[in-house]
């Protein structure tokens, strides 16, 4: 007969394996959900009640899918995509400086993210007005930056995740720091430290990350030759450097750092349920991840600095995510 002991540590090795294929999954795009040292059922209470407390549904005006369509989607293990909106603000409200569109496709074993230029000109309220990108968040929410993206790459965004891109630096000094590979020498002075026009300087080569020097290395722009490519480019090493730092971490006390830092920088229409479900349902779309980005050409208007996408590279993007989520 089996015993008792050997019972629960079964139990601890499958909750574990449980939490970090979750944890892979939404720290992908941003949304880092510690569990890698979740072993005990208060612990994943924890989680729980830190997933509940970020939970707010998205108002949207006019989705490709229904609310039901949509959430049969996650029932049955189907592609899905999400949009990640990184907010630039303690009150999680203004303009995206971050958006990147994921899509997930367990069938294909893909994961798909597509970054997509904050200065990106595009139609509002169905051509109604024209106007930057991330100004979408500070007009209707997430709600609104969803039903942009529907609009301009005509395939459906089925959730969201927004993240006050201030709190990397927390996450960051929450595991300990990352390490990433700097392409060249900068020196940036980050204006919106805490510290106030605290300057960096970064080598180039293989680096180490605080909390705030992250931060400041993913929010350089303008010495960057790709301009806002580059930097997103940066963002999504930071995402993924914390992604791996996570799914190594042993040690309750970085779990419940991890915890503090998402129940108030953190919001989505993602249940727990349906986290739930993704953790089984949708681990092998983790094993390939594709990488790219919605290329606009540089143009003035109004005085304004914008990114006017062509139609051919519309379709490329719209193309690519299409296959994914077939």
């Amino acid at each position: 007969m089996e015993s008792r002991k050997s019972s629960r540590t079964r139990t601890k090795k499958k909750m574990k394996l449980t939490t970090k294929i979750l944890l892979s999954i939404l720290a992908l795009f941003g949304v880092v959900l510690v569990g890698a040292a979740v072993v005990t059922y208060t612990a994943y209470k924890n989680v729980e009640s830190t997933m509940n407390k970020a939970h707010k549904t998205a108002e949207r005006k006019k989705a490709i899918l229904s609310q039901k369509e949509t959430e049969a989607l996650t029932k049955e293990g189907k592609p899905i995509s999400i949009l990640l909106l990184g907010i630039d603000a303690n009150n999680m409200v203004g303009r995206s400086d971050t958006m990147i569109l994921s899509t997930l496709n367990p069938q294909k074993k893909q994961t798909t993210l597509i970054s997509i230029a904050r200065d990106t000109y595009t139609t509002f309220n169905e051509g109604d007005v024209t106007h930057k990108i991330n100004a979408a968040f500070a007009f209707g929410g997430a709600g609104q930056a969803m039903d942009n993206v529907e609009n301009l790459l005509g395939i459906p965004v089925n959730h969201y995740i927004v993240v006050n891109m201030n709190a990397v630096e927390k996450l960051v000094d929450a595991v300990g720091g990352v390490s990433v590979e700097n392409k060249f020498e900068f020196e940036f002075t980050d204006e919106r430290n805490a510290q106030g026009g605290k300057t960096y300087k970064f080598a180039k080569g293989r680096i180490f990350l605080t909390g705030d020097e992250a931060l400041a290395w993913s929010r350089m722009r303008k010495q960057d030759p790709e301009g806002d490519y580059g930097r997103q480019t940066r963002q999504r090493l930071i995402i993924q450097s914390v992604m791996k730092k996570l799914l190594s971490l042993d040690g309750v006390t970085k779990y419940k750092q991890v915890l503090d830092v998402l129940g108030s920088n953190m919001k989505t229409d993602l249940t727990w349920e349906q986290m739930k479900t993704m953790v089984n349902e949708y681990r092998p779309a983790m094993e390939n991840v594709k990488e790219s980005n919605l290329q606009g050409n540089g143009d003035m208007i109004d005085g304004y600095s914008v990114q006017i996408v062509p139609e051919e590279e519309i379709q490329r993007v719209k193309t690519l995510l299409n296959e994914q989520l077939q």
